[in-house]
């Protein structure tokens, strides 16, 4: 019997998940054994000469994108996992059709305001008027003056913020997505300086993001002018989505972790961090810009999308 799976322009994660699972000519070859039979994703590694660390990953891949499913076998001894098709055809009209009503909640995060933080040196806080108190002292970052910054940043460690839920409590919410600028952080700057930057929502580790550089040589468009030249000056606005197929950064799948995962609405708010891991690969701090700093005019921006 036929299956189909339908998408239209106006489910454009669906479409890009669904794109992203076919623009991979491991997955398509996965794709087609399964396509004659179910498998255990010990017999796909074995055929395709995989490794299952591979397999697995590229499984995973098709499985968001709702093209295969993966259930446990209940007459084998372990953790034998089958992979079986769930749709024989997948039908994509791209012909304009009536939108579907939804609603998008917008948070204006100051970078200053986190509820929370615990933070390495070099680290620091700076406004319109210049550092606020002296260099590397994480003791700042707990200071009321913290409310004004217009950029911080640390080496180790996290800042965290709350966001209160009473106004989408008893909504369906459809998609949660969060923008900032944002770089890495070495003294002065160098714009090959490499970090990996680990977002978190209510302790759940979400993606890790490896920003490219620390960056300067040219006043950000928003940098204040007493602002020193040999300083950071930029990051770069980076977009995160997260929906019930996955997480995405700036329309590419980065991470299997959905909105089942996160529990945004189990509690009065819900927590939002940003930080560096003590074991990361890449320990290069972050710098976090407000909207008076670097070349955007804007603070953290989190919208949350409500169906109607």
């Amino acid at each position: 019997m036929e299956r189909n799976i339908i998408v239209d322009i106006t489910q454009s994660d669906k479409l890009i998940a669904i794109a992203d699972a076919l623009a991979n000519k491991t997955r398509v070859n996965f794709l087609k054994l399964i396509m004659s039979g179910s498998y255990s994703i010990n017999e796909l590694a074995m055929l395709t000469k995989t490794p299952m660390s591979t397999t697995s990953f590229h499984l995973q891949i098709l499985r968001k994108a709702g093209l295969i499913k993966i259930i446990s076998n209940p007459h084998k001894r372990g953790n034998e996992k089958i992979v079986s098709h769930i749709a024989t055809n997948i039908h994509f009209h791209l012909e304009q059709v009536e939108l579907a009503k939804s609603n998008i909640l917008t948070f204006h995060l100051p970078v200053g305001s986190f509820s929370a933080a615990s933070v390495i040196a070099p680290c620091g806080i700076a406004d319109k008027d210049g550092v606020t108190y002296e260099d590397d002292q994480p003791g700042v970052f707990f200071s009321h003056l913290r409310m004004r910054a217009e950029l911080v940043w640390f080496t180790k460690g996290y800042v965290e913020y709350t966001v209160p839920t009473y106004s989408f409590k008893e909504k369906n919410i459809s998609s949660v997505s969060f923008s900032l600028e944002l770089c890495s952080e070495c003294p002065n700057y160098r714009e090959d300086w490499k970090s990996d930057i680990t977002f978190w929502i209510n302790g759940n580790e979400v993606c890790t993001y490896l920003s490219p550089g620390d960056f300067g040589g040219h006043r950000g468009k928003y940098t204040p002018s007493n602002w020193s030249e040999s300083a950071t000056q930029y990051g770069l606005l980076k977009f995160f989505k997260i929906n019930e197929y996955g997480t995405f950064l700036d329309e590419s799948m980065i991470s299997f972790v959905t909105l089942d995962d996160l529990n945004l609405t189990g509690g009065e708010f819900f927590s939002f961090r940003i930080g560096i891991k003590d074991d990361a690969k890449h320990i290069g701090g972050v710098n976090i810009f407000g909207s008076h700093f670097g070349n955007y005019n804007q603070d953290i921006v989190l919208h949350i999308e409500t169906k109607a």
